[in-house]
Protein backbone atom coordinates (compact mmCIF):
# COMPACT_ATOMS: atom_id res chain seq x y z
CA UNK A 1 0.00 0.00 0.00
CA UNK A 2 2.65 2.35 0.95
CA UNK A 3 4.34 1.69 -2.63
CA UNK A 4 0.73 3.10 -4.13
CA UNK A 5 0.40 5.60 -1.98
CA UNK A 6 3.67 7.47 0.11
CA UNK A 7 0.67 8.52 2.20
CA UNK A 8 -1.04 5.06 3.29
CA UNK A 9 0.73 2.67 5.76
CA UNK A 10 -0.88 -0.57 6.44
CA UNK A 11 1.21 -3.14 8.69
CA UNK A 12 -0.76 -6.05 7.70
CA UNK A 13 -3.36 -7.81 5.69
CA UNK A 14 -5.84 -11.27 5.51
CA UNK A 15 -8.46 -12.71 4.40
CA UNK A 16 -10.15 -15.79 3.92
CA UNK A 17 -13.30 -17.63 3.25
CA UNK A 18 -15.07 -16.49 6.60
CA UNK A 19 -12.91 -13.83 8.02
CA UNK A 20 -10.36 -11.09 7.22
CA UNK A 21 -8.46 -8.60 9.37
CA UNK A 22 -6.16 -5.38 8.96
CA UNK A 23 -3.54 -4.41 11.43
CA UNK A 24 -1.92 -1.58 11.23
CA UNK A 25 -3.26 1.12 9.51
CA UNK A 26 -1.90 4.65 9.01
CA UNK A 27 -3.49 6.81 6.27
CA UNK A 28 -3.50 10.64 5.61
CA UNK A 29 -6.27 12.29 3.86
CA UNK A 30 -7.94 15.63 3.65
CA UNK A 31 -5.38 17.16 5.86
CA UNK A 32 -6.19 14.40 8.50
CA UNK A 33 -3.94 11.90 10.22
CA UNK A 34 -6.37 8.27 10.79
CA UNK A 35 -5.18 5.43 12.58
CA UNK A 36 -6.34 1.99 13.20
CA UNK A 37 -5.24 -0.68 15.47
CA UNK A 38 -7.08 -3.37 14.01
CA UNK A 39 -10.09 -4.31 11.84
CA UNK A 40 -11.77 -7.62 11.71
CA UNK A 41 -14.88 -8.89 9.68
CA UNK A 42 -16.71 -11.71 9.79
CA UNK A 43 -18.17 -13.75 6.90
CA UNK A 44 -19.39 -15.80 4.47
CA UNK A 45 -17.92 -15.65 0.95
CA UNK A 46 -20.19 -17.67 -0.74
CA UNK A 47 -22.54 -15.40 0.45
CA UNK A 48 -20.45 -12.40 -0.69
CA UNK A 49 -19.92 -13.99 -3.87
CA UNK A 50 -23.37 -15.60 -5.13
CA UNK A 51 -26.02 -14.46 -2.20
CA UNK A 52 -28.99 -11.59 -3.23
CA UNK A 53 -28.10 -9.53 0.20
CA UNK A 54 -24.51 -9.36 0.87
CA UNK A 55 -24.03 -10.23 4.81
CA UNK A 56 -21.62 -8.90 7.11
CA UNK A 57 -22.24 -11.07 10.40
CA UNK A 58 -19.79 -9.15 12.20
CA UNK A 59 -17.71 -5.90 12.11
CA UNK A 60 -15.57 -4.32 14.88
CA UNK A 61 -12.72 -1.69 14.31
CA UNK A 62 -10.72 -0.49 17.52
CA UNK A 63 -7.91 1.61 17.96
CA UNK A 64 -9.53 3.92 15.86
CA UNK A 65 -7.57 7.68 16.12
CA UNK A 66 -8.13 10.53 13.97
CA UNK A 67 -5.86 12.77 14.55
CA UNK A 68 -6.84 16.82 13.74
CA UNK A 69 -4.27 18.51 15.96
CA UNK A 70 -2.16 19.61 13.65
CA UNK A 71 -2.88 20.07 9.43
CA UNK A 72 -0.98 16.70 7.65
CA UNK A 73 -0.54 17.24 3.85
CA UNK A 74 -2.54 15.94 1.45
CA UNK A 75 -2.21 15.12 -1.91
CA UNK A 76 -4.75 17.16 -4.18
CA UNK A 77 -7.75 15.09 -5.63
CA UNK A 78 -10.08 15.90 -8.52
CA UNK A 79 -13.71 16.91 -7.38
CA UNK A 80 -16.17 13.95 -8.56
CA UNK A 81 -19.19 15.09 -10.24
CA UNK A 82 -21.93 15.86 -8.27
CA UNK A 83 -24.77 12.66 -8.72
CA UNK A 84 -27.78 13.99 -10.53
CA UNK A 85 -30.99 12.22 -10.20
CA UNK A 86 -32.45 9.60 -7.61
CA UNK A 87 -30.23 7.43 -5.67
CA UNK A 88 -29.92 4.27 -7.09
CA UNK A 89 -30.88 1.52 -4.80
CA UNK A 90 -27.32 -0.52 -3.64
CA UNK A 91 -26.85 -4.33 -4.10
CA UNK A 92 -28.24 -6.02 -0.96
CA UNK A 93 -26.35 -5.24 2.12
CA UNK A 94 -26.75 -6.30 6.01
CA UNK A 95 -24.45 -5.75 8.91
CA UNK A 96 -25.62 -8.17 11.27
CA UNK A 97 -22.98 -6.50 14.04
CA UNK A 98 -20.78 -3.61 14.28
CA UNK A 99 -18.66 -2.32 16.58
CA UNK A 100 -16.29 0.75 16.60
CA UNK A 101 -14.21 2.63 19.15
CA UNK A 102 -11.59 5.08 18.98
CA UNK A 103 -10.58 8.97 19.41
CA UNK A 104 -10.42 11.85 18.11
CA UNK A 105 -7.98 14.36 18.58
CA UNK A 106 -9.01 18.17 18.60
CA UNK A 107 -6.69 21.28 18.84
CA UNK A 108 -5.89 22.69 22.33
CA UNK A 109 -5.80 19.63 24.28
CA UNK A 110 -9.25 18.39 23.45
CA UNK A 111 -10.67 15.15 22.17
CA UNK A 112 -13.83 13.04 21.79
CA UNK A 113 -13.86 9.24 22.76
CA UNK A 114 -16.17 7.20 20.67
CA UNK A 115 -17.82 4.19 21.21
CA UNK A 116 -20.48 2.81 18.45
CA UNK A 117 -22.55 -0.12 18.21
CA UNK A 118 -25.01 -1.81 15.15
CA UNK A 119 -26.78 -4.25 14.81
CA UNK A 120 -28.94 -5.28 11.79
CA UNK A 121 -28.14 -2.52 9.72
CA UNK A 122 -29.59 -2.86 5.85
CA UNK A 123 -30.95 -1.76 2.89
CA UNK A 124 -34.33 -2.10 3.43
CA UNK A 125 -34.09 -3.46 7.49
CA UNK A 126 -35.25 -2.08 10.60
CA UNK A 127 -31.69 -1.58 12.85
CA UNK A 128 -30.62 -0.66 16.10
CA UNK A 129 -27.45 1.75 16.94
CA UNK A 130 -26.38 2.57 20.56
CA UNK A 131 -23.30 5.21 21.03
CA UNK A 132 -21.35 7.27 23.28
CA UNK A 133 -19.22 10.31 22.57
CA UNK A 134 -17.12 12.11 25.55
CA UNK A 135 -15.84 15.60 25.03
CA UNK A 136 -12.76 16.36 27.08
CA UNK A 137 -11.47 19.82 27.32
CA UNK A 138 -8.49 20.15 29.34
CA UNK A 139 -7.89 23.81 28.68
CA UNK A 140 -7.36 26.24 31.12
CA UNK A 141 -10.51 28.15 31.80
CA UNK A 142 -13.00 25.50 30.18
CA UNK A 143 -16.48 26.32 30.68
CA UNK A 144 -17.23 22.65 30.65
CA UNK A 145 -14.20 19.91 31.31
CA UNK A 146 -16.43 16.72 30.42
CA UNK A 147 -19.42 16.60 28.19
CA UNK A 148 -21.28 13.00 27.44
CA UNK A 149 -23.95 11.97 25.04
CA UNK A 150 -25.39 8.53 25.37
CA UNK A 151 -27.58 7.63 22.22
CA UNK A 152 -29.70 4.93 21.74
CA UNK A 153 -31.95 4.60 18.27
CA UNK A 154 -34.13 2.17 16.42
CA UNK A 155 -33.23 3.21 12.33
CA UNK A 156 -34.85 1.71 9.67
CA UNK A 157 -33.12 1.86 5.99
CA UNK A 158 -34.40 2.20 2.46
CA UNK A 159 -33.13 0.21 -1.02
CA UNK A 160 -30.34 3.00 -1.04
CA UNK A 161 -29.11 2.77 2.61
CA UNK A 162 -31.12 6.09 3.50
CA UNK A 163 -32.93 6.37 6.82
CA UNK A 164 -36.58 6.44 6.21
CA UNK A 165 -37.19 6.21 10.54
CA UNK A 166 -35.03 6.85 13.36
CA UNK A 167 -36.54 6.77 17.05
CA UNK A 168 -34.24 6.84 19.89
CA UNK A 169 -33.18 8.83 22.87
CA UNK A 170 -30.05 11.10 23.37
CA UNK A 171 -28.95 11.69 26.79
CA UNK A 172 -26.48 14.92 27.60
CA UNK A 173 -24.31 15.37 30.88
CA UNK A 174 -21.78 18.33 31.41
CA UNK A 175 -19.37 18.55 33.80
CA UNK A 176 -18.53 22.23 34.74
CA UNK A 177 -15.32 23.26 36.42
CA UNK A 178 -15.93 22.96 40.23
CA UNK A 179 -18.88 21.51 39.87
CA UNK A 180 -19.45 17.84 41.76
CA UNK A 181 -22.79 17.23 39.83
CA UNK A 182 -23.30 17.02 36.31
CA UNK A 183 -26.04 19.23 34.50
CA UNK A 184 -28.02 16.44 32.47
CA UNK A 185 -30.27 16.92 29.49
CA UNK A 186 -32.61 14.07 27.89
CA UNK A 187 -33.65 14.19 24.50
CA UNK A 188 -36.41 12.33 22.34
CA UNK A 189 -35.07 11.85 18.38
CA UNK A 190 -38.09 10.91 15.89
CA UNK A 191 -36.91 11.52 12.67
CA UNK A 192 -38.93 10.51 9.72
CA UNK A 193 -38.73 11.78 6.01
CA UNK A 194 -41.65 14.52 4.48
CA UNK A 195 -43.75 13.31 2.05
Amino acid sequence: LQKTDPQAKLTSVSFGFGSGEVHGLELTTGGMLIKLDSAKLQYSLTNLLFGATKTIDSAEATGLVVDLTAPHPAKAAASAPAPVGQKKPLPGLLIKKADVSGTVLLAADRSLDLSLSAQNLGAGSDGKATGTVIYHDQTPGAKVTQMRANADASISLDEAMMPKNVDGTVDFTATLPGQTQAAQLTAHLLAKPVT
